[in-house]
């Protein structure tokens, strides 16, 4: 096309200049070198459109792009920590509870008082992939707690809390659009402050005291645009340590503990806003087992306990390995209770 129009200048123009005037054949020049440059320009725009045309993406390639986001969850695949790759999580949670019930004032007087329960912590979890469905993971929680009863008795304490070891098992890789199956187990260790071995009438705990072994088996499903999820765990808590004891609890000294098995149930769905934002709901469940105290003299079983609540939480890409996860459980049996959690994860 370029060599077409440059023989009809040349036809057009050249030829003639043989023929014309002095003055003639200066305009024949002047206007030869306006096509010079406008040819220049032509190429110049031309060479502009094809690199602008080079970095628009395509429809159909955008379509793609979309089409490879919403089904990469589907591909068969390990949903635990890859084999030989460490996964890190920092986590900081704020609780808090109040209840009301009866003490004792100053002139001995029954009265009641509302107390309220405040925690902070700071946890760090690290998970190595031993296998590609193989991961082992343990966690270190470091809290402070303030803890206030009725207008003026108040007590804090910061330290460890339990630590805790764990693995997770995934036994075949989920297929696509299939059941996701991984079973889970952790021992947790009484390395916080124990209850059962402090004063409660100065001092409060920052553990439960007691070794526990857990159980469980977490379930989840992609059904676009969603992933549902659900899980059963099973508790068992050993008095290893809380034998033998001398622990003054009013007019009665409390020597053995026996602690009862809990169940837990949780469901939930996640739902993807964006390839860099989702939001999840959910309803956890848990059924506690009496707890037998002996006492000197006499034995005490507390009654069968229940706890529910309800979770809305969101999460934030911000890197193709980090996601920040905000998260909110609030009590659904009585009081305001409630928690607030924000967690980063790590993976190198």
């Amino acid at each position: 096309m370029k060599k077409i129009f440059v023989f009809i200048v040349i036809i057009i123009f050249v030829i003639p200049v043989y023929t014309a005037s002095a003055q003639e054949k200066q305009e024949i020049r002047d206007l030869m070198e306006k096509v010079k440059n406008l040819e220049s320009q032509m190429e110049k725009i031309g060479e502009e459109t094809e690199a602008r045309r080079k970095l628009i993406i395509t429809k159909e390639e955008t379509v793609e792009r979309e089409k490879e986001i919403l089904t990469s969850v589907d591909k068969e695949e390990y949903t635990v920590e890859k084999k030989k790759s460490i996964g890190m999580t920092y986590n900081i949670s704020y609780g808090y509870s109040a209840a009301d019930r009866l003490v004792l004032d100053v002139h001995d007087v029954v009265e009641g008082a509302h107390e309220y329960n405040h925690s902070m912590t700071h946890s760090i979890s690290v998970s190595y992939g031993l296998l590609d469905n193989l991961t082992v993971n343990t966690g270190v929680p470091f809290v402070y707690r303030y803890y206030k009863t009725g207008a003026s008795g108040s007590k804090d304490v910061t330290g460890i809390g339990d630590m805790s070891f764990g693995m997770s098992w995934q036994p075949i890789k989920r297929t696509k659009g299939g059941l996701s199956t991984t079973f889970s187990g952790s021992v947790t260790l009484p390395t916080g402050r124990s209850p059962y071995k402090i004063n409660p009438n100065t001092e409060i705990s920052t553990g439960n005291g007691l070794y526990s072994i857990s159980t469980g088996l977490n379930l989840s499903k992609p059904i676009d645009p969603l992933i549902v999820y659900g899980g059963l765990s099973y508790s068992r808590s050993f008095n290893f340590n809380v034998k033998d004891l001398h622990l003054n609890v009013g007019d009665f000294v409390l020597e053995e503990v026996e602690p009862g098995d809990s169940i837990g149930f949780k469901m939930g769905m996640a739902y993807a806003l964006s390839y860099r934002a989702s939001i999840n709901l959910g309803f956890n469940y848990s059924y506690g087992l009496s707890t037998t105290y002996h006492y000197s003299g006499h034995t005490k079983e507390t009654p069968i306990g229940t706890s529910a609540s309800f979770s809305i939480g969101t999460g934030w890409k911000i890197t193709p390995k980090t996601t920040i996860s905000v998260g909110l459980g609030i009590s659904l049996i009585g009081g305001d209770d409630f928690t607030l959690s924000v967690g980063i994860p790590f993976t190198f």
